[in-house]
């Protein structure tokens, strides 16, 4: 397919919010076609790695290497004080899926793509848990004979369940969530729960992000 053919599939899609796991995943699939013919900016590197993890058993490419590398960076402050681990937000960004969101906006943007998967709230919560369901199990791996972290081996997700604690101390809200595994080079696990909320959409909301026509 041409990539303006990619975008004029797209661009409908874009503008509903998802209805399955599938479509998150064929949504995915072709924005990473867009970036092969645009040859893979390098602007757009952390786009292209959540692209590649919907379509593969594991990741160890370049994209995952360098994201494992922004938590290896970080771990060391994490065993001395864990509460000073995240100073920037970015271990944050990534386990919740922030880093893709805000990326993926803006990709849209520059490609005059609807953003309703990512500016739209309530359809976002829809695209990140499809996401979230599709990558369970899937581990970002690094080879350290090649690739020297000094701390991390694998990242993945090993559930796609709110932290129980959070839905017990909030009943009259729905949740969402994804359990996190950390495993490190000395066999040592460390879990990272990550859980949302899912708000009520208004009757009246109006949609953000809808775009009428493609120019």
């Amino acid at each position: 397919m041409t990539r303006d053919a990619i975008a004029d599939e797209l661009f409908p899609r874009l503008n509903d919010e998802p209805q399955d796991k599938a479509n998150v995943v064929h949504t995915f699939v072709q924005v990473r076609k867009m970036l092969e013919h645009d040859k893979h900016p390098a602007k757009y590197w952390t786009l292209k790695f959540f692209c590649d993890w919907v379509a593969h058993p594991q990741l160890a490419g370049t994209g995952a290497q360098k994201l494992l590398k922004m938590l290896d960076d970080r771990l060391p402050s994490f065993q001395d004080k864990p509460e000073k681990w995240d100073p920037d937000g970015l271990v944050h960004n990534i386990l919740s899926f922030q880093l893709l969101r805000k990326h993926l906006c803006e990709f849209l943007k520059a490609n005059d793509l609807p953003t309703r998967w990512t500016e739209d709230e309530f359809t976002w919560n829809t695209v990140v848990r499809f996401y979230g369901q599709q990558v369970l199990d899937t581990p970002l791996v690094i080879d350290n004979h090649k690739n020297a972290l000094q701390y991390v081996r694998k990242l993945e997700i090993v559930g796609c369940e709110p932290s129980q604690e959070v839905v017990e101390a909030n009943p009259e809200q729905k949740h969402y969530g994804f359990k996190w595994l950390l495993t490190l080079n000395d066999d040592r696990a460390i879990a990272f729960p990550f859980t949302g909320n899912i708000p009520e959409r208004p009757a009246n909301w109006p949609t953000q992000g809808i775009r009428a026509t493609r120019s």
